[in-house]
């Protein structure tokens, strides 16, 4: 069984995770959860993705020399497409945890998104597994 890979590590700003390689996987799960979030605290989860041979700068623009878009998530356990430009919107009056299914095949490079953060008493948990192993 292939453990976890932290994207986000208790992220209490907007910005994106780490860059993960997942050419070796046609689908990935990722599971985010949150602490400190109460009502009228909000932000927006993103995922990105790359078919760069190296890993782009995603805290950057898009550009023709920092190559990469934004990715569809797939929300459990209902199935619920996420447009990747618009992102998922935790909006709660208390902490969640969410888990999404990514089809990352043809992709090299793999992040996590937090953005409109209010302020830094939310944090954010990101980990991620592939499964769907190319042989």
């Amino acid at each position: 069984m292939l453990e976890p890979i932290v994207i986000l590590n208790s992220v209490v700003a907007n910005g994106v995770g780490n860059s993960i390689f997942v050419k070796d996987f046609d689908t990935i799960v990722i599971s985010v959860a949150t602490s400190g979030l109460v009502s009228g605290k909000t932000f927006y989860l993103k995922g990105k993705c790359s078919i760069e041979e190296n890993s782009p700068t995603f805290s950057a623009a898009k550009s023709i020399t920092n190559i990469y878009d934004y990715v569809g998530l797939i929300k459990f356990p209902d199935g619920t497409p996420i447009d990747g430009e618009s992102g998922d919107l935790f909006a709660s009056d208390a902490d969640d945890v969410r888990m999404y299914q990514v089809n990352v095949d043809g992709i090299n490079w793999f992040t996590l998104d937090v953005s409109e953060l209010p302020d830094d008493s939310i944090t954010v948990l990101g980990k991620l597994v592939g499964y769907n192993n190319k042989k």
